[in-house]
């Protein structure tokens, strides 16, 4: 089988959207860190019917330190990495679905399957690669809606997919976390209405024994979030949770037996420090984190469905395409027996290249917080050195070396953690290995303290 189209399905936030000529989503970092997203912008988001989505999220530009970066990659990584395997977007052979990620996913999924149907895809051989609560809208576009009539899907590729839900989303509609350029009060804001459920719809589903609380006599309580009374306590918005408990019913469990529409795929990110539960307090909830549990957003327990097949890399949620074993994996799904191609045998190859993850994209001053050195490959030695570099208002830079050196056991990821400053900045990392012969694959990333 050839595969003539990809259609490349991004995450929650991770479509651009506009509100007539104004662009709402994404916001900048220089506003994310000395002025706050908008709270016009915060307003209209948690509103507006009218806001469209023009394109998928690629980059979102900064210029820092003197030279532009990237504080979020957004999806321009993975397009390129798909342009490289032969699909371009001017051609067709590349279609990026963008889609207003507020909404409930079964009417992000119908779009979904409109855009399948269309006359341009007709007679092609198709395959999906979606990533996070892309892989749930594309999952009820074909199981749901069904297979689009003249369009030939065969294959979809699940990348950090949270089939059994995130923990980290009940942090999130709480507010008691931020979220790329929205501080954790304004993502409540945003997330209130229930006209847009699509936060709530990431939440752990019902069965799944995530949201905890302190017992004495039986050291802890699995509590329901979906369950009235609970939902009432952290005062949860209920037509969201009614949207978030019908789309749990409406998606079957993908275990042992499971028979896809078409061929399914799955690439989990592990190797993370991850939020996989939350324990209840009187006022909100506590995050409980695991150790290589997760790409840092997604457990593995809901990332690696048992029903297919599944390939695990050592990457962060937003970083996955950046790995190059997420890499030779999709081309060895989408361009099989090409130079690269590698589905689950790493085999031999040249010397590891590292690259430098963080788990979050921002984080509350005075927290600590996780960077993870990553190499594309296990390897027995890292010798190398952290560059911190850090940029306040008023233009005031700070910057210190980190050295990093490990010997011992084939490994991929090793975790370093940080504490943010007080002050409200913008952080740049740069992995610098010590060996003048070793390759580095994404030297750099960026994080914002707001």
């Amino acid at each position: 089988m050839t595969v003539d189209v990809v259609v490349f399905v991004p995450g929650i936030c991770g479509s651009v959207l506009k509100d007539g000529d104004t662009t709402i989503w994404p916001g900048t970092p220089a506003n994310a860190v000395f002025q706050s997203y908008p709270d016009a912008y915060v307003d209209i988001l948690a509103t507006s019917t009218t806001v469209r989505a023009t394109d998928v999220l690629r980059s979102v530009p900064l210029t820092v330190f003197g030279v532009p970066v990237y504080h979020v990659d957004g999806y321009g990584k993975a397009l390129r990495s798909l342009e490289g395997m032969g699909f371009n977007e001017v051609g067709g052979s590349l279609v990026p679905f963008a889609y207003d990620w507020r909404a409930d996913v079964r009417i992000s999924a119908a779009a979904l399957h409109a855009r399948l149907s269309q006359p341009d895809l007709g007679g092609k051989h198709v395959a999906i690669v979606a990533h996070s609560m892309g892989g749930l809208v594309t999952r009820y576009a074909l199981e749901r809606i069904g297979m689009p009539g003249g369009t030939q899907v065969d294959l979809v590729a699940l990348v950090a997919s949270p089939h059994l839900g995130a923990p980290v989303a009940l942090q999130n509609v709480l507010g008691l976390r931020p979220e790329l350029f929205l501080s954790a009060s304004q993502c409540r804001t945003v997330l209130r209405n229930p006209q847009f459920p699509s936060a709530y719809q990431l939440l752990p589903r019902p069965g799944v024994p995530a949201l905890l609380a302190a017992n004495a006599q039986s050291a802890f309580l699995i509590k329901n979030p979906f369950d009235a009374a609970v939902a009432g306590q952290f005062g949860l918005v209920q037509g969201s949770i009614d949207a978030a408990t019908a789309l749990a019913a409406e998606l079957s469990f993908i275990g042992p037996g499971f028979q896809p529409p078409c061929r399914y795929v799955a690439i989990a990110g592990n190797a993370q420090k991850t939020v996989v539960a939350n324990y209840q307090q009187a006022e909100g909830a506590n995050a409980v984190e695991e150790e290589t549990s997760g790409d840092g957003t997604v457990p593995l327990w809901s990332a690696a469905p048992p029903g297919i097949p599944v390939r695990y890399v050592a990457a962060t949620h937003g970083d996955i395409f950046k790995d190059s074993d997420t890499e030779a994996m999709l081309r060895a799904v989408l361009r099989p027996g090409t130079p690269g191609a590698r589905l689950f045998s790493l085999g031999a190859g040249p010397p590891p290249a590292l690259s430098v993850q963080a788990i979050n994209t921002s984080v509350p001053p005075g927290v600590n917080f996780i960077v993870s050195i990553v190499a594309d490959r296990p390897t027995g030695t890292v010798d190398a050195s952290i560059l911190v570099e850090r940029a306040f208002a008023g233009d005031r830079i700070e910057s210190h070396e980190v050295p990093v050196r490990y010997v011992g056991g084939p490994i991929r990821t090793i975790p370093l953690e940080f504490t943010a400053p007080q002050d409200r900045s913008i952080l740049k990392f740069t992995v610098r290995p010590n060996d003048a012969a070793a390759a580095t694959g994404d030297p750099a990333t960026v994080l914002v303290v707001n």
